[in-house]
C-alpha cells in the first residue's frame, strides 16, 4: 500500500500542497486500480475506501436535516452522535476506529455519495496526526468528539462565504483540514493523468464547448466536475482545460 510522506505543523495539521495531493493520488491510483490511467473510467472509491484503506463503512442518519453528510472516526468510541429517525430523537453509538460514516440521504445520490467517501478517505489519509489520541490518554480529553470528523454539505460541496475572487479563504485549522480533504477527493475521482487523456485535443478548446467536455467527464469518471457547488473540482478543471 502506498504511504505518502509528508510534514505536520506541531498541532497536527498537514502542510500540503496541491501538488502533493495531486501526485499522492495518482500514486495511490498506480497501486489500488492502474487501469484507470491507462484506460480513464470511473474509481470505484468505496472499494478503495473498504478493501484498500481497510476503512469500515456504516451508513446512518448522521443528523435529522441531512446537514453533514460524512463522518471519519479516529479513536474507537461510544459517543459519536447519530439521529434516531424512529424515536425523533439525537443519540450515541459505538463506531469504532477506522468507520467512515456515510448518510442515509446520500444512498440515492451517487455523485455526492462518491465525492464524500473520497472527502472522507482524505481524512483518514493525511489527518490522523491530528484528530487521533491514544487510547491510555483519553480520559484527559474534554470532547471526545475531536477524534472524529463531521463533514457538512459546505465542507465537502463548497459554497461557503468567499473572497472576491470567488474562493473561500482558508484562515483555521478547520479550513485547512476540510480544503486538504476536498482536494483530495476531486484528485483521486478524476486523477489528473486519465484527465487528460479523457480531455485530448479539447483541452484547448473555447468555453462555447465546455458543456460536452464536462458531460464526456462525467460519463467516464462518474463525478460532476463544474457545478456551482463542487468549487475545487471546478478549479481544477478550469486549470486543466487552460480556461
Amino acid at each position: 500500500m502506498y504511504e505518502p510522506q509528508f510534514r505536520c505543523r506541531s498541532n497536527g495539521v498537514p502542510i500540503l500542497s496541491h501538488e502533493d495531493i495531486e501526485s499522492d493520488a495518482e500514486m495511490f491510483i498506480r497501486d489500488f486500480d492502474p487501469d484507470v490511467l491507462n484506460n480513464p473510467k470511473e474509481v470505484n472509491i468505496e472499494e478503495f475506501a473498504e478493501f484498500y484503506l481497510g476503512l469500515t463503512p456504516e451508513y446512518n442518519n448522521l443528523t435529522h436535516c441531512g446537514l453533514i453528510l460524512g463522518r471519519m472516526v479516529f479513536n474507537d468510541s461510544n459517543k459519536v452522535p447519530v439521529y434516531d429517525a424512529d424515536a425523533k430523537r439525537a443519540e450515541y453509538i459505538f463506531a469504532g476506529r477506522g468507520t467512515v460514516m456515510i448518510d442515509n440521504t446520500l444512498l440515492t445520490d451517487e455523485h455526492r455519495f462518491r465525492s464524500t467517501m473520497g472527502h472522507e478517505s482524505g481524512h483518514w489519509i493525511y489527518q490522523q496526526s491530528y484528530f487521533y489520541r491514544d487510547p491510555n490518554q483519553l480520559a484527559l480529553f474534554d470532547n471526545l468528539e475531536q477524534t472524529s470528523t463531521a463533514c457538512r454539505k459546505t465542507d465537502i460541496e463548497g459554497g461557503e462565504a468567499a473572497q472576491s475572487n470567488g474562493r473561500k479563504q482558508l484562515c483555521s485549522d478547520h479550513d485547512w483540514l476540510e480544503h486538504q480533504a476536498k482536494y483530495f477527493s476531486a484528485a483521486i475521482l478524476m486523477p489528473r493523468t486519465a484527465m487528460r487523456q479523457v480531455c485530448g485535443d479539447k483541452i484547448k478548446v473555447n468555453c462555447k464547448c465546455i458543456c460536452c467536455l464536462t458531460r464526456t467527464v462525467r460519463s467516464v469518471f462518474g463525478i460532476i466536475c463544474i457545478s456551482r457547488n463542487t468549487s475545487v473540482k471546478c478549479d481544477r478543471f478550469a486549470a486543466m482545460c487552460g480556461l
